[in-house]
């Protein structure tokens, strides 16, 4: 990288698992590498820890938003 990053119209890594899996699942690169079958079972592994993910309450949000309800 050269001159200031902060000037340049770079693409932003993603911010949640969810648009991160969104981007593997495309990932032509990940296939070459591991292969057809490895790429297609990391994809299954990553949607179930998605899912599993978002229905996680965190301690955090229990203490923020219990009070509110």
């Amino acid at each position: 990288m050269k001159g200031n990053a902060y000037e340049q119209n770079l693409k932003r890594p993603p911010v949640d698992m969810a648009s991160a899996l969104k981007l593997f699942e495309k990932s032509e690169f990940i296939t070459r590498a591991f292969g057809k079958e490895v790429h297609e079972n990391l994809i299954d592994f990553y949607k179930n820890e998605v899912d599993l993910h978002e229905k996680t309450i965190t301690k955090w949000e229990l203490n923020r938003y219990l009070d509110l309800i």
